[in-house]
C-alpha cells in the first residue's frame, strides 16, 4: 500500500472513533439523586450499634440503573455517627425512584457522645429542635453509561425527638 492511503485510513478510523465517542457522550445518563429517608435501630450490643438507613435513590436518566453497592458515612451535628457498606443489587427504573436499605454501624463511643450531648442540652433544648445530618458516600453502579462509582454528599435537618426515639 502506498503511504498516502495508509494515512487516509488511519485518519478515517480516528474520525470514526471520535464521532462515536461524541455520540456516546450525548447518551450519558444523569447521576442519581440520593437522600436520607429514615434511620431505624436494629441492635445495640457490646461495642457497636447497628442501624438501618433508608436511602431514597432518584434515577433522573432514560435508562434503568442497577445498584451493585453503596458505602456511606453519617454525621449528626458535625459528629461522626455511623458508617456502613452494602450490596443491595437493586434496579431503579428509568425516571423512577426506590428505597435502598443499608445497615450502618456506630461505635459505643460515638453513641456515648451523642447521648452525652443530648443530656447536656436537655434543659435548653427547644421543642422541635433540629439537628443537622450529613450523609456522604458512593453508589457503585453496574456499567450503564455512567462511570461505575458515583459519589454523593447530602445534608439536611432532623428533629431531635426522632433521635431520642432511636435509643428507645
Amino acid at each position: 500500500m502506498r503511504p498516502k492511503i495508509i494515512y487516509f485510513l488511519i485518519a478515517a478510523v480516528l474520525c470514526a472513533g471520535l464521532l462515536a465517542g461524541c455520540a456516546a457522550w450525548n447518551l450519558r445518563n444523569e447521576p442519581p439523586g440520593i437522600s436520607l429517608a429514615a434511620i431505624r435501630p436494629l441492635e445495640m450490643r457490646g461495642l457497636e450499634n447497628r442501624f438501618e438507613v433508608d436511602l431514597r435513590v432518584l434515577n433522573r436518566s432514560e435508562r434503568p440503573l442497577t445498584i451493585q453497592g453503596i458505602d456511606c458515612d453519617l454525621m449528626l451535628n458535625n459528629r461522626n455517627f455511623a458508617q456502613g457498606v452494602g450490596q443491595p443489587l437493586k434496579e431503579i427504573p428509568a425516571y423512577g425512584s426506590d428505597i435502598v436499605t443499608l445497615t450502618v454501624y456506630s461505635t459505643v463511643i460515638d453513641m456515648a457522645r451523642l447521648v452525652h450531648h443530648l443530656i447536656k442540652t436537655s434543659k435548653t433544648r427547644a421543642p422541635g429542635e433540629k439537628w443537622v445530618y450529613a450523609l456522604t458516600g458512593n453508589v457503585q453502579l453496574e456499567q450503564s453509561g455512567l462511570s461505575g462509582k458515583i459519589p454523593f454528599d447530602v445534608s439536611g435537618e432532623m428533629d431531635v425527638n426522632d433521635l431520642l426515639s432511636i435509643g428507645q
